[in-house]
């Protein structure tokens, strides 16, 4: 049977998935990003890809092609910028080393853009033509529905929801600008935060940890929460004036900690929304952490191997 290899590479973790033309995962696995250099970063990706076709060998797969989502602009399997956590590695020739080092078929695509394929083909989204995506993590990703299809600007350039503005001389980017979505909504964010509230730094912080003292109520971390759960509800508010969508899908490691989180962006919303819209759904992806990877195989199928034949 025939098998697409999803590949998501985050700012922290890569996820992978082995799944069919269906969204039937076979298998998922992650690792730690660890990223150093570009040379070190295709070594990681090398060796990934190098895992999955042995253990297809023994688990009769045949894997037919890979993609890859990325946290950048990414043109013709090219990631050419806005990939601000990566410093260094643009340009990455994504699709070029993968075809040439495999002999597969590989595509390439922006990381929220895999997300939102991922859930409209085979996840919360599947019966609606109107939909905004957004991925919470290292930074901020985001993708369109409109219509029932992918809205990404001209060239695949735009999309870039984590960079609309919410604090006006607001803190600088790694875009360039100052007072993004992405600086004052991220896991980054809330952590750097947190750590500002207390007084110190600790590498061993990060989202899920802080998620599990907001649930058990420590009162700086629900102070650093409410500040993120409010900019997160000015964000999502703009997007839900903007394009009155039927739901909005948020995707990253810790919106799937658990229901609260959500509940937590939903205590605000209304303070950024116009009134014949505040009733708009908010809610969790469904193919949790693998959303990107089996949504880039989707379109693997529907867009690359499907023509082949």
């Amino acid at each position: 049977m025939e098998y697409g290899l999803g590949i998501d590479v985050g700012g922290t973790r890569i996820k992978y998935s082995v799944a069919d033309r269906k969204g039937n995962i076979a298998y998922h696995n992650t690792i730690d990003t660890d990223y150093i250099d570009r040379n070190q970063f295709l070594q990681k990706l090398e060796g990934l890809v190098e895992e999955v076709l042995e253990k297809a060998t023994t688990e009769d797969w045949e894997i037919a092609g890979i993609s890859v989502a990325f946290p950048g602009i990414v043109e013709d399997g090219v990631v050419t910028e806005g990939a601000g956590n990566f410093p260094g590695i643009v340009p990455l020739e994504l699709t070029p080393f993968l075809e040439k080092r495999f002999g597969l078929p590989a595509i390439a695509m922006n990381d929220a853009i895999g997300m939102t394929m991922g859930e409209h083909l085979f996840g919360a989204a599947r019966d609606v033509t109107n939909a905004v995506f957004i991925t919470i993590g290292t930074g901020i990703g985001g993708g369109l529905l409109i219509d029932g299809k992918f809205y990404n600007g001209y060239h695949d350039r735009g999309g870039e929801l984590g960079h609309i503005m919410i604090e006006r001389d607001g803190l600088p980017c790694s875009c360039g600008s100052r007072g993004c979505l992405e600086v004052y909504g991220s896991t980054s964010a809330l952590v750097t935060y947190y750590e500002d509230l207390i007084g110190r730094r600790d590498d061993s912080y990060n989202g899920q940890m802080l998620f599990e003292k907001y649930i058990a109520g420590d009162l700086q971390v629900l102070k650093a929460f409410h500040w993120h759960f409010r900019n997160i509800a000015i964000g999502l508010g703009s997007l839900i004036n903007i394009f009155s969508p039927q739901l909005i899908v948020l995707g990253g490691g810790i919106v799937n900690s658990g229901p609260q989180y959500i509940e937590g962006i939903k205590m605000y919303i209304g303070d950024f929304t116009m009134d014949h819209l505040r009733d708009t759904p908010i809610v969790p992806a469904q193919l949790g952490d693998s959303a990107a990877s089996v949504g880039g195989v989707g379109h693997l199928f529907a867009n690359v191997l499907n023509q082949k034949k």
